[in-house]
């Protein structure tokens, strides 16, 4: 117990002093934890004779999520969130002059000149701060996180730039609508319940989880359709990747 008190603290500490590296790392290893029970899974539910002459693991294919993991989303969260958090921070602080007549009219005009103005808290609702931070993070996040996963992994998969913007235009929609269904209650409670400097970790470790499920669920449709059932998991994949 004491052990992992300490464990966790030393993981508090990264996390708010190094949150980039911290947000990398965490994030790089939950794409290839959750990449790998997704293989397992496929594995388990793949049709007798077709997987007999594969490895039992596909190392490139999880090397590449660990790498888009650590070198592009774990920093684009770490980024994000922090981004959020301060300007929602700042949505509920204004400035009022502390001098009056003209010069009140003249330094409104100037929020910049804070040595002449005086902090005051304006009343915000926290229930329509988090709506709006869920809401910027719906349709100004997820989009760019979608592209940035497409256009990662078919670099790292050396396909062309054409066949990966090809996949991307018929991917997009779907997976962006199916995140926005998915993850709207998720990042509620993240937003909520969690700081900032784990908000990255929890939608990570959350997406071990999802990523297991589309796995799942993928590979329990029925096998007359495989092709609309590996379309659909890919889809779901990248919802929130």
């Amino acid at each position: 117990m004491v052990h992992l008190q300490n464990a966790a603290a030393a993981y508090t500490h990264a996390a708010i002093q190094r949150p980039l590296a911290t947000n990398a790392a965490t994030t790089g290893i939950l794409c290839a934890v959750g990449d790998v029970l997704a293989q397992l899974i496929e594995r388990r539910f793949a049709p007798a004779g077709t997987i007999d002459n594969e490895p039992p693991l596909d190392v490139p294919r999880t090397a590449r999520m660990a790498v888009y993991g650590a070198a592009v989303c774990g920093p684009l969260y770490s980024v994000w969130y922090r981004t959020l958090n301060a300007v929602s921070s700042r949505a509920v602080v204004a400035y009022e002059p502390i001098v009056s007549g003209r010069w009140a009219v003249l330094l409104s005009r100037f929020p910049i000149l804070t040595s002449l103005q005086k902090e005051v808290v304006v009343e915000r609702s926290p229930a329509v701060l988090l709506i709006t931070k869920v809401m910027a993070d719906g349709l100004l996040a997820n989009p760019v996180m979608l592209n940035c996963y497409f256009f990662t992994i078919g670099l790292l998969e050396m396909r062309s730039p054409a066949e990966t913007l090809q996949l991307a235009k018929e991917q997009f929609h779907y997976s962006w609508g199916l995140g926005l269904l998915v993850w709207t209650p998720v990042q509620i409670i993240n937003f909520h319940f969690l700081p900032v400097h784990f908000q990255a970790a929890f939608v990570s470790i959350v997406n071990v989880g999802w990523k297991t499920t589309l796995s799942l669920l993928a590979h329990r449709a029925t096998a007359a359709t495989p092709a609309s059932a590996e379309a659909d998991h890919l889809r779901g994949e990248v919802a929130r990747l």
